[in-house]
């Protein structure tokens, strides 16, 4: 879950502070280093459940994406006037075109990369 709390964090604010992503990196290792300790030194070994896929977190990130596509562009566009546009009407455009544009390469990138690889795959069959 802090993974994707991270992750939603980048992908929203990562045009107005640049280095978010560098934050997010920190963050994930040191969260990574507590866990293992936490692992390790605090707690019992866990029980192990299978699962076939992350479930609904799944979805969680693609939401995520997709409100990041929109958050992004608009404020490439309502605040920063790299595109030097005057008017309102130009504004929402040159927004919904860009908004537009980016959600058909997530819907591209969705369609055309494989969730599981094939070994995976295989090995889920086989046990």
């Amino acid at each position: 879950m802090e993974f994707v709390i991270i992750y939603g964090f980048i992908i929203n604010f990562s045009v107005i502070f640049t280095l978010a992503t560098l934050l997010g990196f920190t963050l994930a290792v040191l969260e990574i280093r507590v866990d293992a300790i936490k692992l390790t030194k605090l707690s019992k070994r866990p029980y192990p459940h299978s699962a076939n896929t992350i479930g609904i977190w799944f979805w969680i990130m693609i939401v995520t994406n997709i409100i990041g596509a929109a958050t992004l562009s608009g404020i490439m566009i309502f605040t920063a006037n790299i595109f030097l546009l005057n008017d309102s009407y130009s504004r929402w455009l040159v927004f919904l075109i860009v908004e537009h544009g980016l959600l058909i390469m997530q819907f591209v990138y969705f369609l055309l990369i494989h969730g599981t690889p094939t070994q995976v795959e295989r090995g889920i069959k086989w046990g």
